[in-house]
Order: structure tokens, then C-alpha cells, then sequence
């Protein structure tokens, strides 16, 4: 992680954008944008929700009932799977 190699916050704004850029490229490849709700689009709700994760002992993810496979994101399941070890 940068902030473990004391790289500085415009160094560590620019990877996250980086690697945003590149995951939503993947994923308009996938899905036409306009398919995708705004948050998808948005590098601040992404950055949000991860360092919340990250800092968080506790994490409870809220899904819609009707579809629920839509609401769930498949990343953050496999991060959980693979990176937290509380399965």
C-alpha cells in the first residue's frame, strides 16, 4: 500500500485514480454506462466505502430484497473472502 511506503497524499490520489480509471474501462466494457447507477461512476463513493472497510471491524452490507444479486458488488464480496480473514 502507498500509505505504508510514506508516499504523500497527491502520490496516492493519483494511483486511486488510476486504478479507478482502469476498473471502470473494465467495466464499460462490460456494461453501457448509462445501465450503471451514479455511484458506480463516482471515485469518491468508491474511496469512501473502501477505507471505511479497511478501518471497520464490523461490516454490514444492506441489499435490496427484490434483487438482491444486483445491489450486492461481486469485488467486494471477494475482497472479504480473500483479504479479511473473519469468514
Amino acid at each position: 500500500r502507498l500509505e505504508a511506503a510514506g508516499a504523500g497524499a497527491e502520490a496516492i490520489a493519483r494511483e486511486e485514480q488510476a486504478g479507478f480509471d482502469a476498473w471502470l474501462a473494465r467495466v464499460y466494457g462490460r456494461c453501457a454506462a448509462g445501465t450503471l447507477n451514479a455511484f458506480e461512476h463516482n471515485l469518491a463513493v468508491w474511496r469512501q466505502l473502501w477505507r471505511v472497510v479497511v478501518d471497520a471491524d464490523v461490516v454490514a452490507l444492506l441489499a435490496d430484497a427484490r434483487n438482491p444479486l444486483y445491489h450486492v458488488p461481486p469485488s467486494l464480496v471477494d475482497h472479504f473472502e480473500h483479504n479479511i480473514a473473519v469468514w
